[in-house]
């Protein structure tokens, strides 16, 4: 069986890479030839969204174009097209209805973000939601024969259009995301039955590294377009800081952090350093903005601090309401006062963060693992591969 998924990003960007290309293994386990197209190349990806370089998005998008036309061709033979967000960044859907509509190609859609609203790009403002023409992803559900959406909100939405819908959320590897304290011991990783002796074990480890490690260190890791959510609850930080010892770790923002009562260490995101950057946390930061977009997001950083084996501290918005347990395996708060209260009470019990992020971990292996998911997903390829219907 040969699927053909068009992308508009690279396995660079965690849509891509988290929602498709970590399921590869798995499908040639099944004989699935899983071939990966992304619309943009590397090159062209890092210099997209931020400013300059104009001359050079240009050529990028241009040349993006062109193996587009060569994709559409090669993927006449293709059992299945699975459709990740939109096979080009711009534009009318002119691949898919040239694989699905006219060369009859049963076609999986899958949008893990509401990406039908109209929103205001960071870096190109309104503009570039004329280019992406508003309504393609409505269009593209309807055209679907099956949708796989991130989140029930995404799901809620899409079954307007089709009532195939599937919800599949955003997964990780737990055996490549996992607490620090278990790499390269016999500290049991939880991901067992539920064994209280194991759980004792590996609270009482983690309590160890907690001690052992000096300053409690709060993260947040994000990207440019998430960067606001974190501005609201800086000085929510800065008065819990008057409390209690921390430091804060930030990892994407588009611009440098600092505090007048705790210490900031601003780094890069590095795709060689991500799991790395998770395991040397305490806790997690979530925050969000209550807005329909936040709604419909899949929760993919609370999936990710709960893998590693830590608590996360989170805006009660959408999907992070199913990923994590409130006082089990994180916090889920909204004013600035209980942002603060929240960072006090963890960073103050070095027990109930071990016992938060031990939870919190089994909760991830059972729930939100790539092992818990991935025969599902493979089913969903095989059954639609059969399922084509008219998509006119």
């Amino acid at each position: 069986m040969k699927v053909l998924a068009l992308t508009p990003n690279t396995a660079t960007m965690a849509t891509t890479r988290y929602r498709l290309a970590q399921y590869d293994p798995i499908c040639r386990a099944h004989g699935i030839d899983l071939e990966i197209r992304p619309f943009l190349d590397e090159t062209t990806e890092r210099i997209l969204y931020h400013s300059g370089h104009n001359l050079s998005k240009l050529a990028g998008l241009a040349a993006a174009a062109r193996r587009r036309i060569t994709t559409t061709l090669s993927g006449l033979d293709a059992d299945l097209v699975y459709v990740m967000r939109e096979a080009c960044l711009m534009g009318l859907p002119w691949v898919e209805t040239s694989l699905a509509a006219l060369a009859g190609k049963p076609m999986i859609y899958d949008l893990d973000d509401p990406i039908w609203l109209s929103y205001r790009s960071p870096t190109y403002g309104r503009l570039v939601m004329l280019a992406k023409i508003p309504g393609k992803a409505n269009f593209l559900m309807r055209m679907a024969d099956r949708i796989i959406a991130g989140s029930d909100f995404v799901a809620a939405h899409a079954r307007q259009y089709n009532k195939q819908v599937t919800v599949v959320p955003t997964v990780v590897d737990t055996d490549r995301f996992r607490p620090k304290s278990t790499i390269g011991s016999n500290v049991p990783s939880n991901d067992g039955p539920n064994d209280r002796s194991n759980n004792r074990s590996n609270d009482r480890s983690r309590h160890e590294s907690h001690k052992k490690a000096g300053p409690v260190t709060l993260g947040w890791i994000g990207s440019h377009s998430t960067t606001p959510f974190m501005d609201r609850i800086i000085d929510a930080l800065d008065e819990a800081a008057r409390q209690v010892s921390f430091r804060l770790v930030v990892v994407g923002a588009s611009h440098p952090f600092h505090a007048r009562h705790f210490e900031v260490d601003n780094r890069s995101w590095n795709l060689d350093r991500e799991i790395a950057d998770f395991q040397n946390l305490d806790i997690g930061l979530y925050p969000m903005e209550p807005s329909i977009w936040c709604m419909g997001k899949s929760g993919l950083k609370a999936v990710q601090y709960g893998a590693v084996g830590i608590p996360t501290i989170a805006s009660p918005i959408g999907a992070v309401n199913r990923v994590l347990e409130q006082d089990r395996t994180g916090l889920l708060v909204g004013t600035p006062i209980q942002w603060r209260d929240a960072v006090v009470r963890l960073v103050s019990d070095p027990d109930l963060r071990a016992e938060m992020g031990a939870a919190a971990r089994k909760r991830i292996v059972e729930r939100y693992s790539l092992g818990a998911w991935a025969p599902r997903w493979v089913s969903i390829l095989q059954t639609t591969r059969h399922s084509a219907r008219s998509h006119w």
